[in-house]
């Protein structure tokens, strides 16, 4: 209360030539100032001087009853209404905790205790200088294709993901005392998608393929060079030994950009898979054929709009329309 009736003395006496000044002297936010005096414009001292409780009027309700009523029921629930209920089934209580296997051992890998005792030289390690370097270069890199290309130049950026019938865990919030239970079922069958996004449109090219090796990717550059016919096409990749083959035979139309090691940040494909998952998170499924018709059609509910939404890193679309 006291800085405010030091405010009006700065400023009413000249001792402070702006609001930002007596902001400054008085220690508060620039912003702080203009309400202190538009209250008491509004109301004089007894205006300024009403403390201002943060949220909704007396009486009033940031969120509707019936809103606030099925949240209260919907925290309440120990099991997302999503998951299918059966006998294969294992009960893994304490979801929002990392999940243990059924043996009981957690699901990070063990080393032997010469590995353990050499474990930070075995840690793979980013370099920050690397990847800045990336991407102050790429503009460069872009324009020396495009001058050498014939047709209009695409800027894609490529990845894999491996999608398994083992229900995808994710954190869940609940009532104080409720905890939440994941269903868990054990099952080891998977397929992997190859994918390519292009930051600057949200276009997509999607292959599925039951294993994730030379032949698969090789599969995956045919489509897409089939699939973007009329442009030149740079994949911005990591450095999976299969991306590097000597067997691979590149596509005419395609080029191939490698990331820095370890940069998996820089390929914003991650965040498309991430948000795939997301939407897969909790259920469960019986057979692989199962996965495959749920995974196909949350895949065709994307629009483009939504995939740059979620791929555009400006780095990525500066380069594209340097």
């Amino acid at each position: 209360m006291q800085r405010r009736f030091q405010m009006l003395l700065l400023l009413k006496t000249g001792q402070a030539e702006s609001r930002s000044a007596a902001a400054r002297r008085l220690g508060v936010h620039r912003n702080t100032i203009p309400n202190w005096l538009g209250r008491y414009e509004e109301g004089g001292i007894e205006k300024l001087c009403e403390i201002q409780k943060p949220g909704p009027d007396p009486g009033q309700q940031s969120i509707p009853p019936e809103a606030m009523t099925a949240l209260k029921r919907r925290l309440s629930e120990p099991e997302d209404p999503k998951q299918l209920q059966g006998d294969p089934a294992v009960v893994c209580r304490g979801a929002r905790r990392r999940p243990l296997l059924l043996d009981g051992l957690s699901d990070r890998p063990v080393r032997s205790r010469g590995q353990a005792k050499n474990a930070s030289a075995l840690s793979p390690k980013k370099s920050d200088s690397e990847q800045v370097a990336f991407k102050e270069k790429l503009p460069a890199r872009i324009e020396a294709i495009r001058a050498e290309a014939e047709r209009p130049v695409r800027l894609f950026c490529q990845d894999e993901s491996r999608f398994g019938i083992m229900p995808i865990t994710r954190g869940r919030i609940t009532l104080s005392g409720v905890k939440p239970i994941q269903q868990k079922k054990p099952g080891y069958q998977n397929f992997y998608l190859y994918g390519a996004v292009e930051p600057k449109t949200g276009k997509r090219f999607l292959l599925e393929r039951e294993s994730l090796d030379r032949n698969g990717f090789q599969d995956f550059l045919d489509g897409f060079s089939r699939r973007f016919p009329q442009s030149t096409n740079i994949l911005i990749l990591d450095n999976g030994r299969f991306h590097k083959a000597n067997k691979l035979t590149i596509p005419e139309n395609v080029r191939l950009i490698f990331l820095p090691p370890y940069s998996p940040e820089l390929n914003p494909i991650e965040r498309f898979w991430e948000d795939l998952k997301d939407h897969l998170a909790f259920d469960l499924h019986e057979t692989l054929s199962e996965l495959k018709e749920r995974v196909s059609e949350k895949l065709h509910s994307y629009t483009d709009e939504a995939v740059a939404s979620l791929t555009g890193y400006q780095y990525l679309v500066d380069a594209a329309n340097a």
